[in-house]
């Protein structure tokens, strides 16, 4: 079964106090701050950009009155321009008649997303032209509006909106302003170089709340190796040193590998006999324990870097970096062979891959490295990888609480049809959604992640389900199952966040579950505050 997304909402159709006076509202297509050029100063200024189906307008900030409106059918947009550069930014450029307007956005993928988005509308909006429908909608909306009097509004609010206008407490009401960002007058790459990361842990110097709407506006390219890196601290004093000494074990690990199985073929080969000395039962029994332990270790080691050759070629396999011999799969190999010799007692659980790639993607083999071990100690994947049925299970029922609170409907549907969340959670946890969701949404999701922790992780799978409870209430088990672990190539950031707005329990409330509180309506009365305590081996 495959489903075909909603890339456009329908219109809004509004009936004013005189039914002859009715008129079609055009839905937002997409919306967000971008860069544009000043016409004479040739300086760029920060500027809300929203595109509806048939207009692109912008003003100073969200909410604020359009300053310019555009015709979508008189806008030419070109993605490949070689006139105007601004540093550590992506430019395009939007024609309206003889006059030419240079935006750009901080990510290319956020320009690319514009770009397209602007093509795709007005190529809509022609098409619907061409075909004649707007002279229907407009006639179907003036007898709608003279049969009803005028004496309605018809509006269809979505889920979202619904969601939205639900109560939430004062914590996540914070959180939610926390995710917006003021308007700067500097780029997202300048903010990052020149204010925040020169006096990263100088909390007067830049509140943790700026720090966060940066990590929610997308942390650039660019920049987002060295941003993670100090979010992510050294707590565990990794050094170079360190990293080389790993290093070395697996490469000792390696050569002993290639001993054995050339000794194991020399064996098979030779027909001669051995004389055994006689020797005294003591040492023998001596000898055969440290043989048995170093035999063990070597055999874990073995093991581990047997595993992470054979799952390295299903990561990022269509990567262009990931490819059998590339820069990107020989450093991950080389940062997940040093890691399983850091922590022989973990070991390479499947998922380890994706999580090593991400970070080899930003960082070099010693940065990834050193992230890696700051990563994996934090709460939820310490936890989750250490296989241990008891703490997995613990967030199971964890999210399941959540779920039910979140999204009681789908969690119905979801009981009903029998999916477990054992069955897609586990995999989300184990790779912070880089196996199943686009590349794009992943590295927007661990900026916030490598910042805010686990609570960020909960209302981001609850984000992803909101974004596709329409399509999950009507699927059986099995398309349920493909799909979550298959997010589509279409869900963009964008969508994410918004979903994420309307998520309701805050980060504090999660935590209290994880402390072995529930999932209770919200009143001041009955709200209790419960200080969450966790162990020294966390990294927050």
């Amino acid at each position: 079964m495959t489903f075909e997304p909603l890339r456009y909402p329908p219109r809004i159709l509004c009936i004013g106090e005189d039914p002859n006076q009715t008129k079609m509202v055009d839905l937002v297509i997409m919306e967000g701050y971008l860069h544009k050029q000043s016409k004479h100063l040739k300086l760029w200024k920060i500027r809300y950009f929203v595109l509806t189906e048939s207009t692109l307008a912008y003003s100073k900030k969200s909410g604020k009155k359009a300053k310019n409106t555009y015709e979508l059918k008189d806008v030419d947009v070109v993605s490949d321009q070689n006139y105007v550069v601004h540093d550590h930014n992506f430019v395009f450029e939007v024609k309206h008649g003889e006059k030419r307007m240079f935006l750009s956005a901080p990510t290319e993928s956020e320009r690319l997303k514009w770009v397209q988005g602007i093509k795709t509308t007005r190529s809509k909006l022609f098409a619907t032209t061409d075909d004649g429908d707007t002279e229907g909608k407009h006639s179907e909306a003036e007898s709608l509006g003279s049969f009803l009097g005028g004496v309605f509004r018809l509006t269809a609010p979505s889920k979202m909106q619904q969601r939205q206008k639900r109560q939430v407490t004062k914590e996540r009401k914070e959180e939610r302003k926390r995710a917006h960002l003021s308007k700067m007058k500097k780029s997202f790459s300048a903010v990052w170089l020149e204010d925040v990361l020169p006096s990263w842990g100088d909390s007067s110097a830049h509140p943790q709340d700026f720090v966060e709407a940066l990590c929610f506006a997308g942390i650039p390219k660019e920049v987002r190796g060295r941003a993670w890196s100090a979010m992510l601290g050294n707590r565990l004093q990794i050094n170079e040193q360190l990293f080389e000494i790993c290093k070395t074990r697996a490469k000792a690990v390696l050569l002993e590998m290639t001993l054995a199985k050339d000794k194991e073929e020399k064996s098979r080969r030779s027909t001669d006999k051995r004389v055994s000395l006689p020797t005294s039962p003591r040492l023998a029994a001596t000898a055969t324990a440290e043989a048995h332990v170093a035999e063990q270790l070597i055999a874990d080691n073995e093991r581990n870097i047997k595993l992470v050759q054979r799952d390295m070629p299903r990561t990022f396999g269509n990567h262009p970096l990931f490819q059998t011999g590339a820069a990107g799969t020989q450093k991950t190999y080389e940062v997940l062979e040093a890691y399983t010799c850091y922590r022989p007692d973990l070991g390479y659980v499947q998922g380890m891959s994706y999580l090593a790639a991400i970070l080899c993607l930003h960082l070099d083999s010693f940065g990834a490295f050193r992230a890696m071990v700051s990563l994996m100690s934090t709460r939820l994947l310490f936890d989750m990888y250490r296989l241990e049925e008891e703490r997995t299970f613990r967030y199971l029922t964890v999210y399941d609480s959540i779920l039910k609170h979140e999204l009681p409907q789908l969690y119905d549907h979801f009981q009903e049809i029998g999916m477990d969340p054992k069955m897609y959670v586990v995999d989300w946890a184990f790779t912070l959604f880089t196996r199943c969701v686009p590349l794009e949404v992943v590295l927007r999701i661990w900026d916030c992640y490598i910042l805010i922790g686990t609570p960020f992780f909960f209302q981001a799978c609850m984000a992803i389900l909101i974004m596709y409870e329409d399509a999950l209430l009507t699927m059986d088990l099995g398309d349920a199952m493909k799909f979550l672990h298959n997010v589509p190539k279409t869900c963009s950031a964008h969508d994410f966040f918004e979903a994420m707005e309307t998520v309701n329990l805050s980060r504090p409330a999660i935590n209290e579950l994880l402390s072995g509180g529930d999932v209770r309506p919200w009143s001041p009365v009955g709200r209790r505050p419960v200080e969450v305590e966790y162990p020294e081996a966390y990294e927050y």
